[in-house]
């Protein structure tokens, strides 16, 4: 779970390779908070291009997914007899990305127009999928015993598996139209053990929040103009959080308002705005967030 194509620009690789060579700054940042209608708590967790955004909600002690659509309203988003179900990414062609649970155990889902189609690498249960690109390519990870793989399921249905060097923990949370991936490794055991990296032709490169602990950083998005969204966390639990972007090697914090805490920043579309969570006046609400 989210903690919640070979061609890339020389520039792009640049950037992300000198990325721990450049000192943060802070953006100046927009907030549009909102809650699903009856929810406790709203997560956002991703944004397409026109500005639809897709996450998940508890409503009477379940969690479900959900789209907003870009003029505010709310489609709820259930696999038919999953006891939860989780939506984490959305494309320019309305391909959604999840993850379900059932009898069986956790399974990855593709929503399309013609309904929802069921995603299971090699075993029965243990996938889910994180994020999609406009050629209909997903990531994820799928769970093993002892074992977590980063999975890349092409257009075609193949799968591709990822591991980041000398891990058995590997989560790929993000993919774009360029193919570079970006995920996390040392996922369930939290802050203090996690290597945030993007993978870029093969390559592995770490990423890493100035403003966090060592090991205490994660991405969970990037768009088609190579900018990386993802969280810094710090402390013991209850732990802090702030999200950040990284623009041209740079790791932009993204301010925490005023009256709120545990910002994380999960996807980001081409034209900028990020969507994430957060506590806003005591309440988990989901976000949108324009920053410069």
């Amino acid at each position: 779970m989210k903690f919640n194509r070979k061609v890339v620009a020389v520039v792009a690789f640049l950037g992300l390779a000198s990325l721990l060579a450049v000192a943060q700054t802070t953006a100046s940042c927009t907030y549009t908070t909102f809650q699903y209608p009856g929810s406790t708590g709203t997560t956002a967790t991703g944004i397409n291009d026109y500005n639809t955004v897709v996450g998940y909600t508890a409503v009477n002690g379940a969690l479900v997914g959900f789209i907003r659509w870009s003029n505010g309203t709310f489609t709820k988003v259930n696999v038919p007899g999953a006891s939860r179900t989780l939506l984490f990414g959305r494309n320019n062609k309305g391909v959604g990305v999840g993850e379900f649970l059932d009898a069986q155990g956790g399974h990855g889902f593709l929503l399309t127009s013609s309904g929802f189609h069921t995603v299971n690498y090699l075993s029965a249960s243990g996938t889910e999928l994180l994020g999609i690109n406009n050629y209909n390519s997903s990531v994820g990870d799928v769970r093993a015993p002892n074992a977590q793989y980063g999975l890349k399921r092409w257009s075609n249905g193949s799968f591709t598996q990822v591991r980041y060097p000398n891990s058995n923990a590997t989560q790929i949370t993000g993919i774009n139209d360029s193919g570079v991936m970006v995920g996390v490794s040392g996922v369930d055991a939290g802050p203090g053990t996690m290597v945030a990296f993007a993978l870029i032709n093969g390559k592995f490169q770490q990423i890493t929040d100035p403003s966090a602990p060592n090991l205490s950083t994660w991405v969970s998005g990037i768009n088609d103009n190579q900018v990386i969204v993802g969280t810094g966390f710090s402390g013991n639990p209850p732990r802090n959080s702030h999200g950040f972007f990284v623009l041209n090697g740079k790791v932009t914090d993204m301010p925490t308002p005023s009256g709120a805490s545990n910002l994380q920043a999960n996807g980001i579309n081409k034209s900028g705005l990020i969507v994430g969570t957060g506590t806003f006046g005591g309440t988990q609400k989901g976000f949108i967030a324009k920053c410069h």
